[in-house]
């Protein structure tokens, strides 16, 4: 507790706030040692600061290189979310951050439309990933939505090579 680690993928920089270890249940220690299955508890205000899979390491001696094997995975489909009734924006954006929180490969920024009115822009991993987000909203959280058509990214690769 105390020390600063570091988000390798990201470069962003916490404060240790608590660690331990889990034997099986979470048991509190002053620091783990190399062979632990150990837990830490940093104060990071957003899901979006840090990626499931990636190498944290010391802020005051870092490590040169990550893990190997990391990586982040684009999305392919991509959607835009709009609540039916636009008073209902801000609760569809407090259930994608819930939702967020076990879904790493959720991605969104806020989106607007003429005809919708305020809502989200969506990059998934496929047209399945789409409709378990759109179920879980509908079904966990309670909400009426609108999806407009999935569409993907085309990427043209010209005979000299440009993109």
């Amino acid at each position: 507790p105390g020390d600063k680690i570091r988000i390798m993928n990201t470069g962003k920089e916490f404060e240790v706030t608590e660690v331990g270890v889990s034997s099986p249940h979470p048991v509190k220690k002053d620091m783990l040692i190399a062979g632990d299955v150990g837990y830490l508890t940093a104060n990071i205000k957003s899901v979006r600061e840090t990626r499931v899979g990636d190498t944290i390491t010391s802020a005051e001696n870092p490590t040169e290189k990550p893990l190997p094997g990391y990586r982040q995975i684009p999305p392919m489909v991509y959607s835009g979310m709009y609540p039916v009734d636009n008073q209902k924006y801000d609760d569809l954006k407090e259930a994608l951050q819930k939702l967020q929180l076990n879904d790493a490969a959720l991605e969104f920024e806020p989106e607007t439309s003429q005809a919708l009115g305020f809502g989200f822009r969506f990059g998934f991993l496929g047209l399945l990933h789409m409709d378990v987000v759109q179920e879980r909203l509908e079904q966990e959280f309670g909400m009426d939505l609108i999806m407009t058509a999935p569409s993907v990214d085309y990427h043209a690769i010209m005979n000299d090579g440009s993109t």
